[in-house]
C-alpha cells in the first residue's frame, strides 16, 4: 500500500460532492494505482431537499471520513457539484485567450441576465472556425454562485483540508476517461447518468469541445420505490443499488445491445400506472442527446463521434444504457475507472460499492485525482 511514500507521490485527497453521495477517494498513481483510502457516503432525504441541511451533512461526513479512514496529508481537490452549476455553451466573435472571459461575461450578463461578478466561472476554448463569413470562437462556460463555492471551501477549511483546486464534473469526467493516447485522437460523448442531473460531455481525445446539463436524473425512480412499496427513503434507495448492481454483473465492453430490460429497476413491472414517469424522463434525454448529436455533426463533420461512454451511479441501469446508445448506433462502454486499482479492502469504505464490478459513479472522483491545481 501508500504507506512510507512520500507526499508528493500521493494525490491530493478528491472529494466529490454528489447529489446522491459524498465520494472521497486518494491514490498513488502508477502500474498499478494504490488505493490510499476511499469513501462512500450516501447523502439522506433530508439534506437532498435543504441547502443548510445538505451542507451540515458534507461537513460532517468529511470530518468523519478523515478520522476514520487513512487519508494521507491535507491537500484536497473538490469537485464543483454538477446539479449547483450551470453550462452554457457560447458562440463568440473570435478573440484572443485573454479576451475569453471578458466576452463570456459579456455574454452572460446579456444573453442569461446573470452578473459575471457574482459567479466562479470555467470557461473552455472549444473551437475557431467560421459561420456567415465571420470569425468565431465557441467557448463552454460553466459557472456556479460563488458564494455557494465559497460555502464548500469553507466546509473544507473547517475539517482542516487544504483546498487545492475545485473543478466542474465535466472536466474531472474527461480527465478520468481520456483515451489512451495511441494514434490519432478518439473523439467521445459521455454520458453522466447521476442522481440529479444528467450531463453530457464531447471530447475529442482530452480535449472537452461541448458539454450540456439535462435537468433528468435518477432521484425520481427511487422516490417512485419509496411511494409504491412504502418504504423509508433510504430503504428505497438500497433497494435501487442493489438492483442496479445486479445490472453490472458481467457487463464488458459494450452495451446497448438489447437484454437491459425496459423497467424501472426496483421491482415494478411494465404493467405500472406510472411507469410513464419513468418513460418520460428516459425520453426527455433520448430527444436531447439526438439534439446533441445533431449539433455535434454540422460542427465537426470531420471527427464524428466514435464512442459512447456512459458513467455515474445511473449508468448502472442497462434499461436506460440500451435506450441512449440506440442514438448513436456506435459501440458503448459503461466508464470503470477504478479498473486495476489496487485495493486492501481493510483499509478502505467503498459503502455500496463493489469495485471487482464497473464502477462508473466513481468517475469524478477519479478524476479529481488526476486534477491540476486551480486556486
Amino acid at each position: 500500500m501508500a504507506f512510507g511514500l512520500s507526499k508528493g507521490k500521493i494525490s491530493p485527497i478528491a472529494i466529490d460532492f454528489g447529489a446522491d453521495s459524498l465520494k472521497m477517494l486518494q491514490v498513488v498513481p502508477g502500474e498499478p494505482t494504490q488505493v490510499v483510502a476511499a469513501a462512500c457516503v450516501p447523502v439522506p432525504e433530508a439534506a437532498r431537499v435543504d441547502p443548510a441541511a445538505r451542507l451540515s451533512f458534507m461537513e460532517d461526513a468529511v470530518k468523519q471520513q478523515l478520522k476514520a479512514l487513512p487519508f494521507r496529508g491535507k491537500r484536497a481537490i473538490c469537485a464543483i457539484p454538477g446539479f449547483q452549476m450551470l453550462i452554457h455553451n457560447f458562440c463568440v466573435s473570435r478573440c484572443d485567450a485573454e479576451d475569453i472571459n471578458a466576452m463570456t461575461d459579456l455574454a452572460l450578463r446579456e444573453r442569461l441576465g446573470i452578473e459575471p461578478a457574482r459567479m466562479i466561472i470555467r470557461n473552455t476554448h472549444a473551437l475557431d472556425h467560421h459561420r456567415h463569413g465571420e470569425a468565431k470562437t465557441d467557448v463552454i462556460c460553466m459557472a456556479a454562485q460563488r458564494e455557494m463555492v465559497m460555502q464548500y471551501l469553507q466546509l473544507a477549511g473547517r475539517a482542516k483540508l487544504e483546498v487545492l483546486g475545485m473543478h466542474p464534473e465535466p472536466q474531472a469526467t474527461v480527465k478520468a476517461l481520456e483515451p489512451e493516447k495511441r494514434g490519432e485522437a478518439v473523439t467521445q460523448c459521455l454520458i453522466d447518468l447521476g442522481c440529479a442531473t444528467t450531463k453530457v460531455m464531447v471530447a475529442h481525445g482530452g480535449t472537452l469541445r461541448l458539454a450540456k446539463t439535462i435537468n433528468a436524473g435518477g432521484e425520481s425512480r427511487i422516490r417512485r420505490i419509496a411511494k409504491r412499496e412504502n418504504l423509508a427513503f433510504a430503504d428505497a434507495r438500497a433497494r435501487r443499488v442493489e438492483a442496479l448492481s445486479q445490472q453490472l454483473v458481467g457487463v464488458g465492453a459494450g452495451v446497448g445491445e438489447g437484454g437491459g430490460g425496459g423497467g424501472d429497476a426496483g421491482g415494478f413491472s411494465d404493467d405500472d400506472d406510472d411507469l410513464n414517469l419513468t418513460d418520460r424522463v428516459t425520453a426527455t434525454l433520448v430527444d436531447e442527446l439526438r439534439a446533441v448529436r445533431r449539433h455535434d455533426r454540422g460542427r465537426f463533420p470531420e471527427a464524428p463521434i466514435q464512442r459512447l461512454v456512459f458513467c455515474g451511479g445511473e449508468a448502472r441501469d442497462a434499461g436506460v444504457r440500451d435506450r441512449l446508445a440506440a442514438c448513436f448506433g456506435i459501440s458503448a462502454t459503461v466508464a470503470d475507472p477504478t479498473r486495476g486499482m489496487s485495493i486492501n479492502p481493510a483499509e478502505v469504505d467503498l459503502g455500496d460499492t463493489d469495485f471487482s464490478q464497473p464502477c462508473p459513479e466513481w468517475t469524478v472522483a477519479a478524476g479529481l485525482c488526476m486534477s491540476d491545481a486551480n486556486l
